[in-house]
């Protein structure tokens, strides 16, 4: 340990051995790090909002966290407020009309796949003067034919409410997109997924 301490070492070799390490890189390994269940759904809620928004920062504003509703009397999970900017949830209102002044995000840290509840709670949550289209965050898409019969249910009967729900392994294909700045591909990715709802 002493014969560590006394070499000296380059400087400038040292920060060119460094590899750079985004924001999304570190919440991402955290995400990883995070177990299921209600003892640490606190912190995949703020990872999980932050991840979003890392993502989708050039579209939307920074986050309102447990955002009361109806005279406090109920509250969404996380409130992002659409900047109207070049992006997927402008191309969603103008070319599908789907209002989305914000975008609601409810997160579930269940082990399990989630159930009709945790669609009806957001989809409660959905009316045009906030907006109509919601994100369901949540770790494991076991049974997704399942996860997109939940969410047409919801678009049917000309409701026009859209849910969209991304598990870690979205997520975390998400970030790639954006630390390549590949922007077309995270559009791509929620268009396709609502394509899916419609189709």
């Amino acid at each position: 340990l002493k014969q560590m301490i006394k070499t000296k070492r380059d400087q400038k070799k040292v920060i060119t051995d460094v590899e750079p390490v985004s924001v999304l890189d570190l919440y991402i390994n955290e995400l990883k790090n995070t177990p299921t269940g209600r003892n640490d759904a606190h912190r995949y809620h703020l990872l999980a909002s932050r991840i979003f928004f890392e993502i989708f920062n050039d579209q939307i504003n920074k986050p309102v966290i447990e955002n009361e509703i109806n005279e406090s009397r109920g509250r969404i999970d996380i409130v992002y407020r659409n900047k109207n900017k070049e992006g997927a949830f402008k191309n969603l209102k103008d070319l599908r009309d789907i209002k989305c002044p914000e975008i609601m995000v409810e997160c579930k840290n269940y082990e399990n796949d989630l159930t009709n509840n945790e669609y009806a709670q957001l989809s409660e949550r959905l009316i045009p003067a906030r907006g109509m289209l919601g994100f369901l965050l949540c770790r494991d898409k076991k049974d997704k034919e399942k996860v997109i019969k939940h969410c047409r249910d919801r678009q049917k009967g000309g409701s026009n409410k859209f849910i969209v729900v991304l598990d870690d392994n979205d997520l975390i294909k998400l970030a790639e997109y954006k630390n390549n700045e590949n922007i077309d591909s995270i559009n791509n990715f929620i268009e396709d997924f609502i394509k899916k709802i419609i189709d």
